[in-house]
């Protein structure tokens, strides 16, 4: 719906109340403008128009230089920018004006909009073009003579009530109007004849025609009169833009009631709409709030009122900067506005506050409400809490965390496929086995796999076709697959498939397990040879299989059936199979079944529990066939049982493991970290006997020495030379010496005890507090320790673990000297660094390590000593490469073994490092 502000002029010609008239008359004519606004202080006093130019008496002396301030009217009119045009044609016609000043709704002046403005821009060629111009015009025209003098005509318009005169000069037809007023009046020319001032000729239109036709020669003459003249060419009378807003105007408030008429039927729509639509928000479980355009809050349904905390009236009035929560920063908020500024909608996710003060999260979606003509009336938001959500969320990802650590603890061979067959996800064996170790194994298929490792291109596609039998079977399946190795000898896998499908059976996901059962298979494999062969002369038979008579007595008995319950067949012949095989509580249903068999209702299949000899139960599925007599009369029955035992438990297994997958993830999670305890248990105990040994070998000298001691004392009190001089030096030395002991004892105690957390630390003072520990011990081994490379490096991370590293590596090192028997040895310490990372490198002459265990000595519990627990490389490779983000290796050089210990270089003090 066009408004009057889609019409506006915003540029308004004003001047200030001292202005003269003929200044303003000038200004106007110039600007080809109605009206001047007069301004003062810059606020609107008043307006002055071609209309007041002829309330003017022109004849009165110094009239010209009047201020305007004195003749112009006050107040202004003003009209509402937001009001339709239909309104504004009304309001002109009832005001008697051509003017009207234009306003926002806080009363701010935005331009001027004339009558004529309304008329061009209204959409009224409907009714102007069912009209004649002869129906509208005013009448007979207010003639003049030529010589009548322009303060004349002024004064006749004036009593007349006219805005314009027809002015006649020797038989020609002009026109004198108000604008024409306002120009003389600017040039000072009040005085002159009308047959020089009018304007000639005067534009005509035909009464015949239609005013559309005069609407048209308004807009491109850019008059405000014409002249109407008949069929004969003489002049009827004149119409003016006036008369064509008062022409319409009945017809346009009559389609103005229609509309009306129209409007409240659509609005008695609407409130049904409303309603629907406030019942929906009081329902929804979203919270809903409605704000003005500047962000006040207009309403809220009880779900929002509830979502925050507040009340309803509460809200009302607030700003939504009452749920800033402070976590966003500000280009938050303005790509916010930025998209509701250009699309109208925002989605996202974000933080708000209750009114408790905890934050929370939700998802929110923010709508721009506009009218048909694009005016912003309103923003709707929705509300969703997605705390749950983010929980839940939480919650799957540790679930997740814990399950890939079950995966890659597992020692068998884990896979996990999308529904294409590509791989996702696999644990350490499962990689070390396909060789996928530097390979981008991830999202490629079997095929494309094999294409990298083409030695193994067999085994990918006898996969594949493996996935697709369990696909096709739809449930679990069991497989044994053959890996070749790469010196040709094959390993043979028990692979279990379970296929997942979604709700729509579409292919999810694949899951395999594969365990090595390379031994156990040949083992089998043997045994099966040996035992076909036994059973092949024996019994052909591979189920268990009873014959019984009618009275149901066992009557055969094959080698399989003796094989699985455990009785000879002569413990059981002639005994009723009930009393040997069925459990109580399954008995009277047996019975029956086998009552109706004898009957000749023949049951071919049934499951039932058997009791073994030893006691335990089996499972059996028993297929039933009836050999009769010459009457047809059953007279045995042959029943033959297949045992799924082990298939029912790993059924129910499975089953199991699926209802309590997390279950068991906790409990494999639990079982590691007590297995971890105990091995940092046992390292302890085997780093509380290194140092008991250490702590001997350093007691070695001050203990002889002390004996020594206290031979001189009784020997000298044997020869009478033990004076009080004698005696004060001797308990003195020996002090010493007691005093070096405990001082051990401290160096010991503080070596082993660990660090809190990391700090810088010399890799040379490590190096020899470890040596201070060791050196005894080694010197009384004969083996020499030298140090070479750097002067110092300074790393990051616990200096009495990395002691420990290193004294367990030159521990190593002395029991491999030692193990060789030779009479001396060398161990040579190097340190290195690159300015990232320091490695320090123990080489020692005992031999090296056996290559064929050269992967297993970081393994846990692997030892080659008779006395080792297997644990201290271990806890070594855990300290270094789990704690201190470093790396531990070894590798065998000239004459003996080389371990290399690589850390992060220590940060700068500045940058929050503290000194160890």
């Amino acid at each position: 719906m066009l408004t009057v502000g889609h019409i506006v002029q915003p540029k308004l010609l004003d001047c200030k109340p001292g202005t003269t008239i003929r200044e303003a008359a000038a200004a106007m004519s110039a600007a080809r403008c109605g009206s001047m606004v007069v301004r003062e202080s810059g606020d609107v006093a008043g307006i002055w128009t071609e209309r007041d130019a002829l309330a003017l008496d022109l004849g009165a002396e110094g009239i010209l230089d009047t201020p305007i301030s004195r003749v112009m009217s006050s107040p202004v009119k003003t009209i509402a920018a937001d009001m339709p045009l239909g309104e504004a044609a009304l309001r002109f016609k009832q005001e008697g004006v051509r003017h009207f000043l234009v306003t926002d709704g806080a009363g701010t002046v935005l331009g001027m909009v004339t009558q004529t403005d309304v008329v061009q821009n209204q959409g009224v060629e409907f009714f102007v073009h069912l009209k004649e111009v002869g129906a509208v015009m005013s009448g007979q025209p207010a003639l003049l003579g030529a010589g009548v003098t322009v303060a004349e005509a002024a004064a006749r318009m004036r009593s007349g009530r006219w805005d314009a005169v027809v002015v006649e000069a020797a038989g020609r037809f002009g026109i004198l109007t108000e604008r024409d007023i306002v120009r003389l009046i600017g040039e000072g020319r009040v005085a002159t004849a009308l047959g020089e001032a009018a304007s000639f000729p005067l534009v005509t239109v035909a009464a015949r025609d239609s005013l559309f036709h005069a609407r048209k020669l308004f807009a491109e003459k850019r008059f405000r009169h014409l002249g109407v003249v008949g069929d004969g060419g003489e002049l009827l009378g004149l119409v003016t833009y006036g008369d064509l807003l008062a022409s319409i105007e009945q017809d346009y408030v009559r389609e103005l009631q229609e509309a009306l008429r129209e409007q409240e039927e659509r609005f008695r729509l609407s409130q049904h709409s409303l309603l629907l639509a406030e019942k929906v928000s009081e329902t929804t479980l979203e919270g809903i709030m409605v704000t003005a355009p500047d962000g006040t809050i207009e309403s809220v349904n009880p779900a929002f009122a509830q979502m925050f905390g507040y009340s309803h009236d509460e809200l009302i009035g607030q700003n939504p900067r009452l749920f800033k929560s402070g976590r966003h920063a500000p280009g938050f908020y303005r790509r916010m506005r930025q998209a509701l500024a250009s699309s109208g909608e925002w989605v996202s996710e974000i933080w708000n506050r209750r009114k408790d003060g905890t934050l929370f999260p939700l998802r929110v979606k923010i709508s721009a409400v506009r009218e048909k003509d694009g005016a912003l009336t309103n923003y709707v938001a929705a509300y969703v809490d997605i705390s749950q959500q983010r929980q839940t969320l939480q919650g799957l990802r540790e679930s997740e965390e814990r399950l890939a650590t079950l995966i890659e603890a597992l020692p068998d061979a884990v896979f996990f496929k999308d529904g294409e067959g590509r791989w996702q996800i696999i644990n350490t064996p499962a990689k070390r086995l396909f060789d996928l170790d530097g390979v981008a194994w991830r999202g490629k298929t079997d095929a494309e796999l094999a294409a990298l490792r083409p030695r193994l291109q067999e085994i990918h596609a006898a996969c594949q076709a493996s996935d697709e039998r369990a696909w096709a079977q739809g449930g679990i399946l069991h497989e044994v697959e053959v890996i070749p190795a790469s010196e040709g000898k094959p390993r043979y896998f028990e692979v279990s498939k379970i296929p997942l499908f979604g709700e729509d059976g579409s292919r999810h996901a694949l899951v395999i397990l594969g365990r090595d059962a390379t031994e156990r298979r040949e083992a089998e494999i043997a045994l099966r040879r040996e035992r076909d062969f036994t059973e092949a002369v024996l019994d052909t038979a591979g189920s268990l299989i009873a014959v019984l008579d009618r009275k149901g007595r066992v009557v055969r008995f094959n080698r399989t059936a003796e094989r699985i319950t455990g009785y000879a067949a002569e413990e059981v012949t002639g005994r009723h199979f009930w009393e040997c095989f069925l459990p109580e509580e399954e008995g009277t249903r047996v019975s029956q079944v086998f009552e109706r068999i004898m009957e000749g209702d023949i049951v071919p299949r049934y499951e039932n529990h058997w009791l073994m000899k030893d006691g335990s139960r089996r499972l059996f599925d028993w297929s039933n066939a009836a050999l009769r007599d010459g009457q047809g009369r059953v007279e045995y029955l042959i029943t033959i049982g297949i045992d799924i035992t082990e298939r029912k438990r790993m059924e129910d297994e499975l089953r199991h493991l699926n209802e309590n997958l997390e279950q068991q993830v906790r409990e494999e999670v639990e079982k590691n970290l007590r297995q971890e305890r105990l091995l940092i248990q046992q390292s302890r105990h085997a780093a509380m006997g290194e140092m008991i040994g250490n702590i001997a070998h350093q007691w070695r000298q001050p203990l002889n020495a002390l004996a020594l001691l206290l031979a001189n004392i009784k020997d000298a009190y044997e020869f009478d030379e033990l004076d009080a001089e004698t005696l004060d030096q001797s308990v003195e030395e020996g002090q010493r010496m007691i005093r070096r002991m405990s001082a051990t004892i401290d160096d010991f105690r503080n070596f082993f005890r660990p660090n809190k957390k990391k700090v810088r630390f010399s890799v040379l003072q490590a190096v020899e507090d470890t040596l201070s520990i060791l050196g005894a011990s080694l010197k009384n081994h004969n083996i020499l320790v030298t140090l070479e490379g750097e002067e110092d490096a300074v790393a990051w991370g616990y200096p009495n673990e990395y002691s420990q590293v290193l004294l367990n590596i030159l521990s190593n090192a002395k029991e491999a000297i030692l193990g060789r028997g030779n009479a001396e040895g060398r161990i040579t310490i190097r340190l290195r660094t690159d300015g990232e990372r320091i490695a320090l490198a123990v080489r020692d002459s005992g031999g090296g390590i056996d290559e064929a265990i050269m992967a297993k000595i970081f393994d846990p519990y692997f030892t080659t000593k008779e006395s080792g627990t297997g644990i201290g490389l271990y806890m070594s490779k855990i300290i270094v490469e789990s704690n201190m983000n470093g790396r531990i290796e070894a590798r065998n050089v000239e004459g003996g073994a080389e371990f290399t210990v690589s850390c992060p270089v220590a940060p700068p003090p500045g940058n929050g490092a503290a000194a160890g």
